[in-house]
């Protein structure tokens, strides 16, 4: 009996212990900081008009229709990704791709069809962890390989919905509509800055 027990509780902590091994390994093989990946960033080249124009010092983007608001109205629409490790997502997918898309499409960002679910990518890299951070370095590449789905195709906007990823060719399909064609790195002042 003794020997069962002895049993039963090795192979249940070498079971606990793979699990917890393949979960960090699967986070560590998709996250973070990849040096290579921010070295290989081409520098953002401007058009001689571009480069002449003067910027202003700040500019308020969340004003413009193109960025996400709520249902069929003009008030913003605030992410809440609390206690989830899915910023990244949120602010490139969410907000910064959202934006880019519906600006050059002159499209208001207040539809399920103009708004764009990070959890679509996030769950892909987190490894079950709702905790789990996120890096630009995976998400840029994430977008530029799959694209991202919109809210229409995700089904929701919940940050606890950590866990599924979505099934059906159709959705992956136009997920792959929705991809970036690459990123670049922004010189400011003599310091290139990879953005």
């Amino acid at each position: 009996m003794k020997t069962i027990n002895k049993t039963f509780l090795l192979t249940v902590a070498l079971v606990v212990l793979a699990t917890f091994t393949f979960a960090q390994q699967m986070i560590q093989g998709y996250q973070g900081g990849d040096e290579a990946y921010l070295s290989s960033l081409p520098p953002m080249v401007l058009s001689p008009q571009s480069a002449a124009t003067t910027l202003p010092t700040e500019v308020d983007n969340s004003v413009q229709i193109y960025f996400p608001q709520q249902n069929n109205g003009s008030d913003l629409y605030m992410y809440n990704q609390d206690g989830t490790g899915s910023c990244i997502y949120v602010s490139t997918v969410f907000y910064e791709y959202a934006y880019e898309y519906n600006r050059l499409k002159g499209l208001a960002g207040n539809t399920p069809q103009t708004r764009f679910a990070p959890n679509s990518l996030y769950n892909h890299i987190n490894g079950g962890n709702i905790g789990a951070p996120s890096d630009f370095t995976v998400a840029h590449p994430l977008m530029q390989e799959y694209g991202v789905m919109s809210e229409a195709d995700w089904g929701n906007l919940e940050r606890l919905d950590y866990l599924r990823w979505q099934s059906g060719y159709d959705l992956y399909h136009r997920m792959r509509i929705h991809r970036i064609t690459g990123a670049e790195h922004i010189a400011i002042g003599t310091n290139p800055v990879k953005i």
